[in-house]
């Protein structure tokens, strides 16, 4: 579809970008296999379609950025991101750039392109301490200023911040040198027109909701409306857009719509390319074994969805939680040290990526489904440090796709919660299912057993501190 494209907007006379959102190698098998490891089998692939730029996203520092760096050095594409400053990590220092300026072949137009990431990639995933991100709306001002001073006649953002930020980004003051925000993170289906069935047999509606029209026009009421763009994720559908670009006023967008990229028995059927075609195959060995290795299987659907894991608990993750509660139960003698000390296991709903559909499971659906790689953390805390993290969990509730992945999924142990609340406040009860009895939170004023991820332990999603203390140390997780 790349190649149609750009050989279209060529003999049309059109100059064309392809650009990049961010969050490449983490999610997949083809990460759990390979790109954990620090290979980086995405890089060719990549180098193939000829990106104009890459914005980092924050799964990009899933494994630390030493795996980070081994990304940026394998592909040949600009890594931007001007609100990201990697100057004080030695993996890193000067492999990413703030923006690039491109001069356009047919037009002569410089554009400068401007990368922005998640300011909240450092309890979202793993960048380590040296690596530090700024507001976008804080440093947007002067990222425009330095492209512009570099040649930029036309700025285009391109973002790994969520819709509801580009949104808000397009809005700011010292944003509104920008011409178009092409942006990532939050998942979200922007369409103007009927969103096409993807099945042809049967026939199978776009399941995901639509946020809003394909390009979403935003800005502040007496400036200029700039366009935010947005397509999904997992590579579903490919974001089109095309844009008269006017120095100094903006774009004027032209019908357009993001592309269904389908296989043969999708209502947009797009041919393989035989060489990525051939290259995959080589790579599948690994994965193929991981499809055929069956672990399990199950009578219900284990419901993964996006929107649903992130704002309410679902069997899938109630069974993932209750597995870490089975295993530190069965498995271990961690308890018997703790006979009178009631135990509940806490589990980050953005953890768990997909659904698993009823029958055979096999360890490619697990692997893809749970693809962290997590080992579990049991922690001794207080009763006030659990509601404070159940408060974090739900304090980025939105109800939607764009909800944060910190909703806590939960074992032995209920709660509810006012979503209209103050966000640092908004639990309103919580019981904890100790033996034959339960236990009201509010009452209680011993210890907790909590077993989580390494990843919540660690301050992940925002998680509190919360303090593990024996004979022989104590450490805390960092707020």
């Amino acid at each position: 579809m790349v190649n149609i494209l750009r050989a279209e907007a060529k003999a049309a006379g059109e100059d064309s970008l392809f650009l990049h959102a961010g969050d490449e190698f983490t999610g997949t098998l083809w990460d759990y296999i390979y790109a954990r490891e620090g290979n980086m089998v995405v890089a060719p692939f990549l180098n193939g379609l000829g990106l104009d730029a890459f914005v980092l996203g924050n799964h990009e520092f899933d494994y630390g950025p030493i795996v980070t760096s081994y990304f940026i050095g394998n592909i040949s594409t600009p890594v931007i991101s001007c609100n990201t400053d990697v100057s004080k990590e030695p993996a890193l220092a000067g492999m990413v750039k703030p923006f690039v300026v491109k001069k356009l072949p047919i037009s002569g137009t410089t554009v400068g392109i401007i990368g922005f990431t998640t300011p909240f990639t450092n309890v979202t995933s793993s960048p380590g301490p040296n690596v530090t991100f700024a507001q976008p709306a804080d440093v947007a001002g002067k990222c425009i200023a330095d492209a512009k001073a570099a040649g930029a006649e036309i700025i285009i953002a391109l973002t790994h911040i969520g819709y509801d930020e580009d949104v808000a980004l397009a809005k700011v003051a010292a944003a509104q040198g920008i011409d178009l925000i092409v942006g990532g993170h939050s998942h979200t289906l922007l369409y103007t027109g009927k969103v096409p069935n993807i099945l042809v047999s049967p026939p199978t509606k776009e399941t995901d909701v639509v946020a809003g029209p394909y390009p979403t026009e935003s800005g502040s009421p007496n400036g200029k409306r700039i366009p935010v763009t947005q397509a999904l994720w997992a590579s579903r559908y490919m974001g089109y857009i095309r844009v008269n670009f006017t120095p100094g006023i903006g774009a004027a967008v032209l019908p357009s719509e993001p592309i269904l990229l389908g296989d043969t028995n999708s209502t947009n059927y797009v041919h393989s390319d035989a060489n990525v075609s051939a290259m995959i195959a080589g790579l599948k060995g690994p994965l193929n074994g991981l499809t055929k290795t069956i672990v399990g299987d199950t009578a219900v659907f284990l419901d993964g969805n996006r929107v649903d894991i992130r704002n309410e608990e679902t069997n899938f993750g109630d069974l993932v939680t209750d597995a870490h509660v089975w295993y530190i139960t069965n498995k271990t003698k961690f308890l018997e040290q703790y006979p009178n000390t009631p135990f509940v296991g806490h589990f980050n709903g953005g953890g768990i990526r997909t659904s698993i559909p009823v029958g055979n499971i096999s360890r490619s659906q697990v692997a893809t489904a749970l693809p962290f790689g997590n080992t579990l953390v049991l922690k001794l805390v207080s009763a006030a440090n659990l509601l404070a993290a159940l408060n974090n969990g739900v304090s980025q509730w939105t109800g939607d796709s764009s909800a944060a992945g910190r909703f806590p999924q939960v074992s032995q142990m209920r709660f509810s919660f006012n979503s209209s609340a103050p966000a640092s406040n908004r639990v309103i009860r919580v019981q904890i299912l100790d033996k034959s009895k339960v236990i009201e939170l509010s009452k209680y004023n011993g210890s907790i057993l909590v077993v989580m991820n390494n990843y919540v332990a660690a301050g992940g999603d925002g998680s509190v501190e919360i303090c593990f203390a024996s004979e022989t140390f104590k450490w805390c997780a960092p707020v």
